[in-house]
This record gives C-alpha cells, sequence and structure tokens, in this order.
C-alpha cells in the first residue's frame, strides 16, 4: 500500500468512526485494539461485509499491515455500496482476493492455509452478495 492509500484509508475510517459517533485516533506505537467490524458496515451486504471484516481481523497468520490492508478493502467496500457504486464496491473485493491470492502464493506463503480457506469462502459470499445488490 503506499503512502497515499494508506493516508486515504486513515481518511475513510476516520470518516467513518465521524459517521457513527465514534472517536478515532491513530498513533505510532503498539498496534491498537482490534477494529469493531460491525460498527464501520452500515447498509447492505452489511452481515457478509461484518464477517470477512472481523475474520481478517481474527487470521493470526497475518502481519499486521497484510491484516490492514485486507480490512482497508472491506471498509472501502461499505463505502463505495453506501455511495451506490455498486460496481466500485464488486472492484475492491476483487482486489482483496488479489491480495489474498498474493499472500497464499508468496514463496514462502504469508497466511496460514487455514486462514485463506476461511478468508476465500467468506470472500465469495460477499461478492455474491454485492453482485446482487440492484
Amino acid at each position: 500500500m503506499t503512502r497515499k492509500n494508506l493516508s486515504i484509508v486513515i481518511v475513510l475510517v476516520a470518516a467513518a468512526g465521524l459517521m457513527l459517533g465514534t472517536d478515532v485516533a491513530f498513533a505510532k506505537g503498539p498496534p491498537s485494539p482490534a477494529v469493531d467490524c460491525t460498527a464501520l458496515i452500515p447498509g447492505a451486504c452489511d452481515v457478509e461485509l461484518a464477517a470477512l471484516c472481523e475474520a481478517t481481523e481474527a487470521a493470526g497468520s497475518l502481519k499486521d499491515r497484510d491484516r490492514d490492508a485486507l480490512v482497508g478493502k472491506v471498509v472501502e467496500t461499505t463505502i463505495k455500496i453506501s455511495r451506490d457504486k455498486t460496481a466500485d464496491a464488486e472492484q475492491k473485493l476483487v482486489d482483496y482476493g488479489l491480495k489474498l491470492d498474493a499472500l497464499m502464493n508468496a514463496a514462502k506463503p504469508k497466511v496460514s492455509e487455514a486462514d485463506a480457506n476461511t478468508l476465500s469462502a467468506l470472500l465469495v459470499g460477499a461478492q455474491i452478495c454485492v453482485a446482487a445488490i440492484p
């Protein structure tokens, strides 16, 4: 993730926090507690996207930066849905899948097979749901 993309994700997360009346703080240092994925995902496909987000947060084999990148794609998906940009939301899930594939197929895999299987199955469910949005 480039600096520009990371900045965009930070702004999006902060905006989501403001919309929900939640304080959002960013600081260097030890990792912050897990994001409450269900609080960030209102609207269509909220169950499927919340499950994907929560499973991504819980995937213990992922490094923090990879987990954050994947969660960011789920958050971006929900924002696209809220703006009636379904095609863009679908693309964010494709991007999630491409990132997950890259982590699975690295010379030294960066995600366990169990985590990859769980995330892949939940991703398919989220993709089917988003594709069905009129």
